[in-house]
């Protein structure tokens, strides 16, 4: 599909159901391989449900813009309870709004929204009040190369990885002047779980975490797992609550490097958790509530 704008729409109360035991995926939408001269903006998806993946969205294998839309109150049985972006290369997502959207399924991810394969870049978007059964209450991103910027998560939960941010398996990864707020989940705000290899490279920068909770043994703001090169720099971290501290580093992270970067007023737990090796340059650990116990290295 070329030069086609959709602006404007309100889709609502959309089902892709299932019939002969195949399952359907777009409640509101779907669309497959739109190029670059495709626009979606000011749509409004809301109260649209999924037997599949996506309650709102289906999008595969497309490098689209979509701007200035909102999901709201979706539901998907599978993963991608506002949106599935599945092996889409150059997808854009900017201004967009995913809130209040779920998946019901056992081992379910993506709340807000599942990136499954590609290239995907976030700009200026909003994930509110979303909720995972498994992983990424906000947002569920695997095996896909994935830019994150000036984003704000915020009271999303999982139940299992990552209330706000989950990014799994494969990047590189890159999230920038973003809010992670309130989220719940084993990593409350971002959990970074990579394969052990190169290709599961982050860069964490210039991001605030507040009040988040780490549910289960994790950490409040970020867990760090299986990962070979990642940077946190000049990141906030404010509040909160986990049994593994703000920043809880599993023994098999490859030496994360944490720079430049403030915890403080964190609850019960704290300030670094590392279950191995780590590198902190320049960091700052002030007001944790933990009797004794800045960083914790377990070994």
């Amino acid at each position: 599909v070329q030069n086609t704008v959709l602006d404007g729409f309100i889709l609502e109360n959309g089902e892709a159901t299932t019939t002969v035991g195949s399952a359907f995926s777009g409640g509101g939408l779907y669309g497959h391989t739109l190029d670059a001269t495709n626009t979606i903006r000011n749509l409004i998806v809301r109260d649209c449900n999924a037997t599949g993946t996506g309650g709102g969205m289906y999008l595969a294998q497309s490098n689209a813009v979509l701007e200035d839309c909102v999901f709201d109150n979706n539901v998907s049985a599978s993963s991608g309870g506002g949106a599935h972006f599945a092996n889409s290369t150059g997808l854009t997502v900017a201004d967009c709004t995913f809130s209040s959207n779920a998946t019901t399924d056992a081992s379910t991810h993506g709340g807000g929204v599942v990136s499954v394969s590609g290239t995907i870049t976030f700009d200026g978007c909003v994930f509110e009040n979303n909720n995972a059964i498994a992983g990424g209450g906000g947002m569920f991103v695997q095996s896909s190369a994935c830019t994150v910027t000036g984003c704000r998560f915020e009271n999303n939960v999982a139940g299992w990885v990552a209330g706000g941010l989950a990014l799994w398996t494969k990047g590189p990864w890159t999230v920038t002047d973003s809010e992670f707020i309130g989220n719940t989940g084993t990593g409350g705000g971002l959990r970074i779980e990579g394969d052990n290899t190169e290709n599961a490279a982050a860069i964490v920068s210039g991001c605030t975490f507040t009040d988040n909770v780490g549910s289960g043994n994790s950490g409040s703001a970020m867990v760090l797992s299986k990962n070979d090169d990642v940077l946190i720099t000049d990141c906030v971290i404010t509040g909160g609550a986990g049994t593994r501290g703000a920043i809880h580093i599993e023994g098999n992270a490859v030496r994360p490097r944490v720079v430049n970067t403030l915890v403080t007023e964190v609850t019960g737990a704290t300030a670094a958790f590392v279950t191995g090796g780590a590198d902190f340059v320049n960091c700052t650990f002030a007001g944790n509530l933990q009797t004794n116990q800045t960083i914790v290295v377990w070994r």
